[in-house]
């Protein structure tokens, strides 16, 4: 099992070194090789991978809109059992479950707030107020992790993201060059240890090939979360607010 092909940063024509090896090991009968990687630039980083190049056994499938009810259970109990949640069972509603099964995400966001919880509720998931202690959480752990000014920078680099977002009305694919040294050696840590941003490199077509290093955040409705604070705290939201709304 090869999981997360798209998380490899570090070893050069990739593509063709997972090409080389998957080849070599179709000749063993008794290997199964399964991968995974997300959907994005998934033709630029892995198109070769295909029918074609490795045979009739290769098979790609494509799992975006796979959600049946047992994965569903499956995903939203193990979360719960790994965040260690425990919720008033008779208080979870059909709708509550169909939100959080539907969106992994969102139930991960759930479950870290919740961390070692009795007792929970599940009558709704309200997620301004999770969203509001998920900032704030990570806020705090900067600062456990004895990260200087850690939580001061985490605002910092969060603004300085929504910032170029807003001013150039561009909220995802987000160069690494706009931030501060300070700011992308937190990014680093978060990309390693978290969900809040994604990494990606953007391929620029052209005589030559050029990769740009990229971040978004992972989970869209989140980004809408800082933005908004972001443009409710600036000194003059009063004045500016209403014009960026209109």
């Amino acid at each position: 099992v090869i999981d997360g092909l798209n998380e490899n940063t570090s070893l050069p024509n990739f593509e063709n070194h997972i090409k080389q090896s998957i080849n070599e090991l179709i000749q063993l009968p008794f290997i199964k090789i399964i991968m995974t990687t997300r959907n994005e630039l998934l033709e630029e980083r892995f198109g070769r991978l295909t029918q074609e190049n490795l045979g009739e056994t290769f098979f790609r499938m494509d799992m975006s809109g796979r959600r049946e009810e047992r994965f569903g259970e499956r995903i939203f109990e193990g979360y719960l059992r790994y965040f260690d949640v425990h919720i008033v069972r008779e208080s979870l509603l059909e709708s509550t479950y169909e939100l959080l099964t539907s969106d992994t995400l969102l139930l991960r966001f759930f479950c870290e707030v919740n961390r070692g919880k009795r007792q929970v509720y599940m009558y709704d998931v309200y997620k301004y107020a999770l969203f509001n202690q998920y900032y704030e959480n990570k806020k705090s752990e900067m600062k456990s992790k004895n990260i200087p000014e850690g939580e001061v920078l985490f605002e910092q680099l969060i603004n300085t993201i929504c910032k170029y977002m807003v001013d150039n009305k561009v909220y995802n694919n987000v160069p690494r060059d706009v931030l501060s040294i300070n700011e992308i050696q937190l990014l680093d840590i978060l990309l390693e240890a978290d969900v809040i941003f994604k990494e990606d490199q953007v391929v620029k077509k052209g005589f030559f090939d050029e990769y740009t290093e990229v971040l978004s955040f992972t989970f869209d409705e989140f980004r809408d979360f800082c933005i908004t604070q972001y443009l409710l705290q600036k000194p003059d939201a009063q004045q500016s607010f209403p014009v960026i709304w209109d």
